[in-house]
């Protein structure tokens, strides 16, 4: 199977959240609103985003999206 690719936009701000989250989008490679970054959909990943999701944007045909409409649509990838 070919790996798939997400990529991600931080849209809100950690201020206000527990440091778990901002662990979590650090984890991501986001640091600041607008940020975006390009990774491989795995289950890590993908267990990251659910726990941010608030706060995530994804590309998805050629738009971005929020995480929560995204994480409606999308499974999480299979073990390895």
């Amino acid at each position: 199977m070919a790996d798939t690719m997400v990529e991600l936009r931080q849209a809100g701000s950690p201020i206000r959240r527990n440091g778990d989250q901002r662990d979590t989008l650090k984890g991501l490679g986001l640091n600041k609103v607008g940020r975006t970054r390009e990774l491989k959909h795995t289950r890590p990943v993908h267990g990251m985003i659910i726990k941010v999701q608030h706060m995530l944007e994804v590309k998805h045909d050629g738009g971005w999206v929020p995480a929560q409409e995204w994480l409606r649509t999308t499974r999480m990838p299979e073990a390895n």
